[in-house]
């Protein structure tokens, strides 16, 4: 499981007590030095696997 610095769900069925089921409509993660290489690719491939769609900055 990974968690990004800020998701945007729309459909509020996918929330409950434990969180988000499901992917959200949008993530963003905010990068630093110490993590971006992590958040860039592994946590990138696993937002693209559950269905986030990934936009190139």
């Amino acid at each position: 499981m990974v968690q990004p610095g800020i998701a945007v769900i729309c459909d509020s069925g996918k929330l409950d007590v434990a969180g988000c089921r499901g992917a959200p409509e949008r993530v963003v993660e905010v990068l630093s030095r110490r993590t971006a290489a992590k958040d860039q690719g592994e946590k990138r491939d696993v937002y693209e696997r559950a269905g986030v769609r990934v936009v190139p900055v």
